[in-house]
């Protein structure tokens, strides 16, 4: 490459290259000590001014074994609090990054991702998953607290929602002030089990983007951890073995599994090679992830079988065409009601089929790709694949059900994912909302666009879905109402669905042609409010 265009380069590329190529030669201790220093100085600069505050590196330089040039600068800073109130010390903290981060954009890019919790949210965090939070506070008289999503506390959920395959906090690693992490006790089998699925969730995620764009810089370091992620996990989940280096979960692997012993030697040479910058091997990667998620579903099946399962009538599912998409974030932290999936063919393991089918993704309209044990749910926007990215049947029960084209749905008895549990969260997260109506800041939850009434009817007709879920729930005929015109025929036929159907046909409207027209939403709120499991917000 000639002088003239290396001038072009933008600075961060440059410098990634520039490390990656040297990384694992005589210029390894010099960047090990630009990194040390950096996270040094970063933890410094960040904790100033806020005693007892702590600063962890996570991911592989927690490890040791960062690849320089290619692993982001993973941090943690964790705080005590403050007498101002709950998140006040956090949000001091974060307008500190946000004009570092305009001072030094260019550090920024090249490796920060850093983020910010409170002493007594990273004790919430850690001791429940999204499934589990808040059940232990069944007779709680303030809703809002048993909420993580829908309600005002701003929960710092990103931590649940990947707690990694093996014990929560035990990839952090203390670089200044003390250690704040909280004790942990002993993962129970089914807390094992989520943990592992959100791991999985999340690199799946990851996959489908790379899928639809192979062609990214980092794809050959992502198909390393496409491969030895979900090994680490398998190991988590089936031997209660916590291995934190990748290297060494691979080495792991190819004693423990001598059928994957090829692909396993050739994800340890590529991860070896990545200095060299080789062609990411995406089709052998997305077979050897089919194959771990394959393994990791079975064993759930099977745990779930044994635990036994409670049937679920399902209303309102149509005759053709895509199934309605009411999984476990559309009951409990749902966007806007009535998204649908349809099963496409192909084969997960096929990177064409999977970016064909992730660009055809749209807010409300997956793509499902089946195979065996496996739903496969492609999107190009990580975020929009939150909890849905790969299911299997104890996962998503419904889902399963309607591509079979049962009528009911089978929900496993196991703590998070029982149909008790699943009602229990829904009220909670929609009661929160209801008594503070607060905006969801979640990124998969934030509707862009959409007209704030549009938005407080969606969510009043979720509201009413969950309660009445809950009911047939208590009452021992579990039923879940799959549509929006399902919830409104059934408060219909419970003496309040006159403000419901008006609200809905404004809400169809808008869905259908964009069209606004005038919707009485404090009616439609009232209906609501009067179904059980919201009686409490009127004390």
């Amino acid at each position: 490459m000639d002088s003239a265009v290396r001038r072009t380069r933008p600075l961060p590329a440059l410098v990634h290259a520039i490390m990656l190529r040297t990384g694992r030669g005589a210029l390894r201790p010099l960047w090990a000590l630009v990194h040390q220093a950096t996270i040094r100085g970063l933890a410094i600069y960040l904790t100033r001014g806020e005693p007892g505050a702590a600063a962890y590196v996570v991911g592989s330089f927690a490890a040791g074994e960062p690849v320089y040039g290619l692993s982001d600068l993973d941090m943690m800073i964790v705080l005590p609090g403050d007498t101002g109130g709950p998140g006040e010390a956090r949000r001091r903290l974060l307008r500190r990054l946000s004009r570092l981060s305009k001072a030094a954009p260019r550090l920024a890019e090249l490796m920060l991702d850093i983020g910010v919790v409170e002493d007594g949210d990273l004790r919430a965090v850690v001791a429940a998953t999204p499934f589990t939070y808040g059940l232990d506070r069944a007779g709680h008289s303030q809703p809002v607290e048993a909420a993580a999503y829908l309600g005002p506390l701003r929960r710092y959920t990103a931590l649940s929602e990947r707690p990694g395959s093996h014990r929560p906090l035990a990839n952090w690693r203390c670089v200044h002030g003390p250690d704040r992490r909280p004790a942990v006790p002993e993962p129970d089998a089914q807390r094992r089990r989520i943990d592992v699925w959100l791991e999985l969730q999340a690199w799946w995620r990851y996959a489908c983007a790379a899928c639809a764009d192979p062609g990214r810089p980092r794809t050959a370091h992502l198909c390393v951890k496409l491969v030895s992620e979900p090994l680490r996990a398998w190991l988590w989940l089936t031997r209660r073995e916590q291995i934190l280096g990748r290297t060494d979960v691979i080495e792991r692997g190819i004693v423990l599994m001598p059928e994957e012993r090829d692909t396993l030697l050739r994800t340890l040479a590529l991860e070896r090679s990545l200095t060299q910058s080789p062609e990411p091997p995406v089709t052998d990667t997305m077979a050897a992830l089919v194959r771990f998620s394959s393994r990791i579903a079975a064993r759930l099946i099977g745990d779930a079988a044994t635990a036994g399962a409670t049937k679920v009538r399902l209303v309102g599912a149509p005759d053709a065409g895509p199934m309605p998409l009411v999984d476990w974030r559309a009951i409990v932290a749902p966007g806007l009601p009535d998204e649908v999936f349809a099963i496409v063919d192909g084969d997960p393991a096929d990177p064409f089929t999977v970016g064909a089918a992730a660009r055809t993704a749209r807010t409300g309209m997956y793509p499902v790709i089946h195979r065996d044990l496996l739903h496969v749910m492609p999107t190009t926007n990580v975020h929009a694949g939150m909890f849905r990215a790969v299911q299997c049947l104890p996962t998503d029960p419904i889902s399963f059900a309607l591509a079979a084209g049962d009528g009911s749905a089978a929900f496993p008895n196991l703590a998070g994912w029982s149909v008790e549990d699943v009602c229990r969260r829904a009220v909670a997260e929609h009661g929160a909302w209801l008594q503070a109506r607060a905006p969801a800041k979640r990124s998969f939850l934030v509707l862009e666009g959409a007209p704030r009434e549009m938005v407080e009817v969606a969510r009043l007709l979720t509201a009413a879905r969950a309660a009445l879920f809950g009911e047939s729930v208590a009452a021992g005929d579990p039923e879940l109402l799959l549509t929006a015109d399902a919830v409104v025929d059934r408060l219909s036929d419970r003496g309040v669905g006159s403000a419901a159907q008006e609200a809905y046909g404004a809400y169809s409207r808008w869905r259908g042609s964009g069209e606004r027209t005038p919707v009485d939403v404090d009616a439609l709120r009232q209906s609501v409010l009067v179904l059980p499991g919201y009686a409490r917000l009127h004390r």
